[in-house]
Protein backbone atom coordinates (compact mmCIF):
# COMPACT_ATOMS: atom_id res chain seq x y z
CA UNK A 1 0.00 0.00 0.00
CA UNK A 2 2.80 2.42 0.96
CA UNK A 3 5.13 1.36 -1.84
CA UNK A 4 3.31 3.34 -4.51
CA UNK A 5 2.96 6.67 -2.70
CA UNK A 6 5.45 9.36 -3.65
CA UNK A 7 4.40 11.32 -0.56
CA UNK A 8 6.10 8.69 1.65
CA UNK A 9 9.38 9.40 -0.10
CA UNK A 10 8.82 13.15 0.29
CA UNK A 11 8.09 12.79 4.02
CA UNK A 12 11.16 10.61 4.45
CA UNK A 13 13.42 13.09 2.68
CA UNK A 14 11.94 16.06 4.55
CA UNK A 15 12.46 14.48 8.00
CA UNK A 16 15.96 13.38 7.09
CA UNK A 17 16.85 16.87 5.84
CA UNK A 18 15.36 18.69 8.84
CA UNK A 19 16.78 16.34 11.51
CA UNK A 20 19.97 15.21 9.85
CA UNK A 21 19.06 11.67 10.84
CA UNK A 22 18.70 8.58 8.69
CA UNK A 23 15.16 7.31 8.27
CA UNK A 24 13.58 4.04 7.14
CA UNK A 25 10.01 3.14 6.27
CA UNK A 26 8.99 -0.50 6.27
CA UNK A 27 6.15 -2.10 4.41
CA UNK A 28 4.67 -5.59 4.45
CA UNK A 29 6.80 -8.17 6.27
CA UNK A 30 9.16 -5.50 7.58
CA UNK A 31 10.71 -4.90 4.15
CA UNK A 32 12.37 -1.50 3.93
CA UNK A 33 10.62 0.38 1.11
CA UNK A 34 12.19 3.81 1.65
CA UNK A 35 15.44 4.85 3.36
CA UNK A 36 17.89 7.68 3.51
CA UNK A 37 20.60 5.11 2.82
CA UNK A 38 19.23 3.68 -0.42
CA UNK A 39 21.30 0.51 -0.13
CA UNK A 40 19.06 -0.56 2.74
CA UNK A 41 15.93 -0.61 0.56
CA UNK A 42 14.74 -4.19 0.13
CA UNK A 43 16.28 -5.46 3.36
CA UNK A 44 14.16 -6.92 6.15
CA UNK A 45 14.19 -4.85 9.33
CA UNK A 46 13.71 -7.09 12.37
CA UNK A 47 11.96 -4.42 14.41
CA UNK A 48 9.69 -3.50 11.51
CA UNK A 49 8.92 -7.17 10.92
CA UNK A 50 7.81 -7.61 14.52
CA UNK A 51 5.75 -4.42 14.41
CA UNK A 52 3.98 -5.47 11.19
CA UNK A 53 3.28 -8.94 12.58
CA UNK A 54 1.62 -7.35 15.65
CA UNK A 55 4.12 -8.69 18.17
CA UNK A 56 5.15 -5.20 19.27
CA UNK A 57 3.99 -1.62 18.63
CA UNK A 58 7.43 -0.03 18.82
CA UNK A 59 11.06 -1.04 18.53
CA UNK A 60 13.65 0.81 20.56
CA UNK A 61 17.36 0.29 19.96
CA UNK A 62 19.69 2.00 22.41
CA UNK A 63 23.19 3.22 21.60
CA UNK A 64 24.56 0.53 23.88
CA UNK A 65 22.66 -2.22 22.03
CA UNK A 66 23.94 -0.89 18.72
CA UNK A 67 27.53 -1.24 19.93
CA UNK A 68 26.87 -4.73 21.30
CA UNK A 69 25.21 -5.98 18.09
CA UNK A 70 27.89 -4.52 15.87
CA UNK A 71 30.54 -6.36 17.90
CA UNK A 72 28.95 -9.65 16.86
CA UNK A 73 28.46 -8.63 13.20
CA UNK A 74 24.82 -7.51 13.24
CA UNK A 75 23.71 -4.46 11.24
CA UNK A 76 21.84 -2.88 14.15
CA UNK A 77 21.40 0.88 14.44
CA UNK A 78 20.32 2.88 17.42
CA UNK A 79 16.96 4.56 16.97
CA UNK A 80 13.24 4.27 17.37
CA UNK A 81 10.64 2.50 15.17
CA UNK A 82 6.87 2.84 15.48
CA UNK A 83 3.87 1.38 13.68
CA UNK A 84 1.84 3.21 11.00
CA UNK A 85 -1.82 2.31 11.58
CA UNK A 86 -4.65 3.29 9.24
CA UNK A 87 -8.31 2.49 9.95
CA UNK A 88 -7.31 -0.05 12.59
CA UNK A 89 -4.86 -1.88 10.32
CA UNK A 90 -1.06 -1.81 10.48
CA UNK A 91 0.24 -0.95 7.07
CA UNK A 92 3.87 -0.13 7.85
CA UNK A 93 6.38 1.27 10.30
CA UNK A 94 8.70 4.25 10.40
CA UNK A 95 12.03 4.52 12.14
CA UNK A 96 14.67 7.19 12.68
CA UNK A 97 18.28 6.47 13.63
CA UNK A 98 19.74 8.22 16.64
CA UNK A 99 19.17 8.52 20.34
CA UNK A 100 15.76 6.78 20.77
CA UNK A 101 14.63 9.23 23.46
CA UNK A 102 15.41 12.17 21.15
CA UNK A 103 13.89 10.83 17.93
CA UNK A 104 10.83 9.14 19.47
CA UNK A 105 8.57 12.26 19.35
CA UNK A 106 9.60 12.90 15.75
CA UNK A 107 8.82 9.28 14.77
CA UNK A 108 5.41 9.44 16.48
CA UNK A 109 4.53 12.70 14.70
CA UNK A 110 5.72 11.31 11.37
CA UNK A 111 3.71 8.11 11.91
CA UNK A 112 0.57 10.10 12.69
CA UNK A 113 1.14 12.37 9.69
CA UNK A 114 1.48 9.42 7.33
CA UNK A 115 -1.58 7.74 8.90
CA UNK A 116 -3.69 10.88 8.45
CA UNK A 117 -2.55 11.24 4.87
CA UNK A 118 -3.25 7.58 4.14
CA UNK A 119 -6.71 7.81 5.71
CA UNK A 120 -7.50 10.79 3.50
CA UNK A 121 -5.95 9.05 0.51
CA UNK A 122 -8.03 5.88 1.01
CA UNK A 123 -11.23 7.88 1.48
CA UNK A 124 -10.56 9.72 -1.75
CA UNK A 125 -9.89 6.45 -3.55
CA UNK A 126 -13.10 4.90 -2.25
CA UNK A 127 -15.05 8.02 -3.18
CA UNK A 128 -13.52 7.97 -6.64
CA UNK A 129 -14.52 4.34 -7.03
CA UNK A 130 -18.07 5.08 -5.83
CA UNK A 131 -18.27 8.01 -8.24
CA UNK A 132 -16.97 5.82 -11.03
CA UNK A 133 -19.57 3.15 -10.30
CA UNK A 134 -22.36 5.74 -10.05
CA UNK A 135 -21.28 7.41 -13.28
CA UNK A 136 -21.01 4.03 -14.93
CA UNK A 137 -24.57 3.15 -13.86
CA UNK A 138 -25.83 6.57 -14.98
CA UNK A 139 -24.11 6.13 -18.32
CA UNK A 140 -25.59 2.64 -18.68
CA UNK A 141 -29.10 3.83 -17.83
CA UNK A 142 -28.76 6.75 -20.21
CA UNK A 143 -27.80 4.33 -22.97
CA UNK A 144 -30.95 2.29 -22.28
CA UNK A 145 -33.16 5.39 -22.16
CA UNK A 146 -31.48 6.83 -25.24
CA UNK A 147 -32.11 3.59 -27.13
CA UNK A 148 -35.76 3.65 -26.04
CA UNK A 149 -36.09 7.31 -27.08
CA UNK A 150 -34.54 6.55 -30.46
CA UNK A 151 -36.98 3.69 -30.90
CA UNK A 152 -39.90 5.97 -29.97
CA UNK A 153 -38.61 8.65 -32.32
CA UNK A 154 -38.35 6.10 -35.14
CA UNK A 155 -41.89 4.94 -34.35
CA UNK A 156 -43.14 8.54 -34.38
CA UNK A 157 -41.49 9.12 -37.73
CA UNK A 158 -43.05 5.93 -39.09
CA UNK A 159 -46.46 7.00 -37.79
CA UNK A 160 -45.92 10.40 -39.39
CA UNK A 161 -45.09 8.79 -42.72
CA UNK A 162 -48.14 6.49 -42.48
CA UNK A 163 -50.36 9.42 -41.53
CA UNK A 164 -49.19 11.41 -44.51
CA UNK A 165 -49.86 8.43 -46.76
CA UNK A 166 -53.37 8.12 -45.28
CA UNK A 167 -53.87 11.85 -45.76
CA UNK A 168 -53.02 11.48 -49.44
CA UNK A 169 -55.46 8.57 -49.72
CA UNK A 170 -58.18 10.65 -48.04
CA UNK A 171 -57.56 13.54 -50.41
CA UNK A 172 -57.76 11.15 -53.35
CA UNK A 173 -61.06 9.80 -52.00
CA UNK A 174 -62.44 13.35 -51.79
CA UNK A 175 -61.44 13.97 -55.38
CA UNK A 176 -63.16 10.75 -56.42
CA UNK A 177 -66.39 11.77 -54.69
CA UNK A 178 -66.22 15.08 -56.56
CA UNK A 179 -65.85 13.16 -59.82
CA UNK A 180 -68.87 11.02 -58.85
CA UNK A 181 -70.88 14.24 -58.48
CA UNK A 182 -70.25 14.93 -62.15
CA UNK A 183 -71.54 11.48 -63.08
CA UNK A 184 -74.65 12.00 -60.95
CA UNK A 185 -75.30 15.30 -62.72
CA UNK A 186 -75.22 13.47 -66.03
CA UNK A 187 -77.59 10.77 -64.72
CA UNK A 188 -79.89 13.44 -63.28
CA UNK A 189 -79.92 15.19 -66.67
CA UNK A 190 -80.77 11.92 -68.44
CA UNK A 191 -83.57 11.29 -65.95
CA UNK A 192 -84.98 14.76 -66.55
CA UNK A 193 -84.88 14.27 -70.28
CA UNK A 194 -86.39 10.77 -69.96
CA UNK A 195 -89.22 12.22 -67.90
CA UNK A 196 -89.82 14.86 -70.54
CA UNK A 197 -89.67 12.21 -73.24
CA UNK A 198 -92.19 10.05 -71.35
CA UNK A 199 -94.51 13.02 -70.92
CA UNK A 200 -94.36 13.89 -74.60
CA UNK A 201 -94.95 10.24 -75.48
CA UNK A 202 -98.02 10.12 -73.25
CA UNK A 203 -99.42 13.21 -74.95
CA UNK A 204 -98.89 11.72 -78.40
CA UNK A 205 -100.42 8.42 -77.27
CA UNK A 206 -103.52 10.27 -76.09
CA UNK A 207 -103.85 11.96 -79.43
CA UNK A 208 -103.58 8.62 -81.20
CA UNK A 209 -106.49 7.28 -79.19
CA UNK A 210 -107.10 3.51 -79.29
CA UNK A 211 -104.12 2.91 -81.55
CA UNK A 212 -101.72 4.70 -79.19
CA UNK A 213 -102.75 2.74 -76.08
CA UNK A 214 -99.73 0.40 -76.24
CA UNK A 215 -97.42 3.32 -76.75
CA UNK A 216 -99.01 4.95 -73.69
CA UNK A 217 -97.91 2.01 -71.51
CA UNK A 218 -94.33 2.38 -72.74
CA UNK A 219 -94.44 6.13 -72.05
CA UNK A 220 -95.61 5.47 -68.48
CA UNK A 221 -92.78 3.01 -67.88
CA UNK A 222 -90.29 5.57 -69.17
CA UNK A 223 -91.64 8.14 -66.74
CA UNK A 224 -91.44 5.63 -63.84
CA UNK A 225 -87.85 4.83 -64.81
CA UNK A 226 -87.08 8.53 -64.85
CA UNK A 227 -88.60 9.04 -61.40
CA UNK A 228 -86.77 6.01 -59.99
CA UNK A 229 -83.51 7.24 -61.49
CA UNK A 230 -83.97 10.67 -59.91
CA UNK A 231 -84.76 9.07 -56.55
CA UNK A 232 -81.69 6.86 -56.82
CA UNK A 233 -79.54 9.84 -57.76
CA UNK A 234 -80.88 11.70 -54.71
CA UNK A 235 -80.04 8.77 -52.42
CA UNK A 236 -76.58 8.27 -53.93
CA UNK A 237 -75.89 12.01 -53.71
CA UNK A 238 -76.87 12.02 -50.03
CA UNK A 239 -74.66 9.02 -49.32
CA UNK A 240 -71.75 10.62 -51.19
CA UNK A 241 -72.17 13.81 -49.19
CA UNK A 242 -72.05 11.77 -46.01
CA UNK A 243 -68.94 9.96 -47.26
CA UNK A 244 -67.39 13.28 -48.21
CA UNK A 245 -68.11 14.63 -44.74
CA UNK A 246 -66.60 11.57 -43.05
CA UNK A 247 -63.54 11.51 -45.31
CA UNK A 248 -63.08 15.23 -44.72
CA UNK A 249 -63.17 14.70 -40.96
CA UNK A 250 -60.70 11.81 -41.30
CA UNK A 251 -58.43 13.98 -43.41
CA UNK A 252 -58.46 16.75 -40.81
CA UNK A 253 -57.77 14.24 -38.02
CA UNK A 254 -54.89 12.75 -40.00
CA UNK A 255 -53.47 16.22 -40.62
CA UNK A 256 -53.61 16.95 -36.90
CA UNK A 257 -51.99 13.58 -36.18
CA UNK A 258 -49.18 14.39 -38.61
CA UNK A 259 -48.50 17.66 -36.80
CA UNK A 260 -48.52 15.95 -33.39
CA UNK A 261 -46.23 13.11 -34.48
CA UNK A 262 -43.82 15.58 -36.07
CA UNK A 263 -43.71 17.54 -32.82
CA UNK A 264 -43.24 14.32 -30.85
CA UNK A 265 -40.41 13.23 -33.12
CA UNK A 266 -38.70 16.62 -32.69
CA UNK A 267 -39.21 16.52 -28.90
CA UNK A 268 -37.85 12.97 -28.65
CA UNK A 269 -34.82 13.94 -30.71
CA UNK A 270 -34.21 16.87 -28.38
CA UNK A 271 -34.50 14.56 -25.36
CA UNK A 272 -32.08 12.12 -26.97
CA UNK A 273 -29.58 14.90 -27.68
CA UNK A 274 -29.76 16.01 -24.03
CA UNK A 275 -29.30 12.43 -22.82
CA UNK A 276 -26.24 12.00 -25.02
CA UNK A 277 -24.80 15.22 -23.60
CA UNK A 278 -25.38 13.96 -20.04
CA UNK A 279 -23.73 10.68 -20.98
CA UNK A 280 -20.73 12.55 -22.38
CA UNK A 281 -20.42 14.50 -19.12
CA UNK A 282 -20.66 11.28 -17.08
CA UNK A 283 -17.92 9.72 -19.22
CA UNK A 284 -15.74 12.79 -18.69
CA UNK A 285 -16.21 12.43 -14.91
CA UNK A 286 -14.92 8.87 -15.13
CA UNK A 287 -11.68 10.00 -16.76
Amino acid sequence: MLEHLDVIKEISEYISTETGCNIIICGEGGTIIEATLKERIGNIHSGGEKILSGIIDEARISLEQEETDKSIGLDTRAGYNYMIEVEGKRIGSIGIAGNPDTVKPIVRIASKTIALYMTHYLKEKRQEERNRQINSKISEQIEHVSAAVEELAAGAQEIDATSKSMENIAMTALKKTDETDDILKIIRGIADRSNMLGLNAAIEAARAGEMGRGFSVVAEEIRKLSVNSKDSVTIVSRVLNEIRSVVGAISEAITDTCKVTEQQADALQSVNDNLLEIQRIAEDLNK
